[in-house]
């Protein structure tokens, strides 16, 4: 449960890093905590498991892009949205409801049609924004056709 003194732990955390202390611990703040657990880990000994007890896995290191953490829409720029229109240029090669895009980083009006033409193909809510479930459905898509 995160109470107010998780909410104060974060925040003094977040001060230490020179992040914003508002105490959610959003993208950057969950970097920064996984960078400093890496750094650390090394020096941390692990206990032997139990005799009987199987310790858990873990999970495979994630391969997807993340989502960016941030609304991708109309005047958004950069590597996310270039890699959003190239995801999209080899979907639209499979669905052609989708249009082509010319790939350059720029969210503009053709890369609005085609994020409203895939939300519309794969029945998301066709706003024209690629939010945390478009930016899954568009990975997990051009993973399909392209693994």
């Amino acid at each position: 449960m995160f109470r107010a003194t998780t909410k104060k732990s974060v925040m003094e955390f977040q001060k230490t890093f020179n992040l914003p202390p508002d105490g959610v611990v959003g993208r950057a703040t969950w970097d920064m905590l996984y960078r400093v657990y890496k750094g650390i880990e090394g020096n941390v000994e692990i206990p032997k498991p139990l005799p009987g007890i199987v310790p858990p896995t873990e999970p495979p290191p994630e391969t997807d892009p993340p989502y960016p953490g941030m609304l991708l829409r109309v005047g958004s720029k950069g590597e996310s949205v270039l890699l959003i229109q190239q995801y999209l240029n080899d979907i639209s090669k499979v669905y052609s409801a989708i249009p082509k895009l010319a790939a350059d980083g720029i969210f503009g009006k053709r890369t609005n049609k085609a994020v409203i033409a895939f939300q519309k193909q794969f029945g998301l809510s066709a706003d024209g924004i690629i939010g945390p479930a478009t930016w899954k459905r568009i990975v997990a898509e051009h993973n399909k056709i392209t693994t």
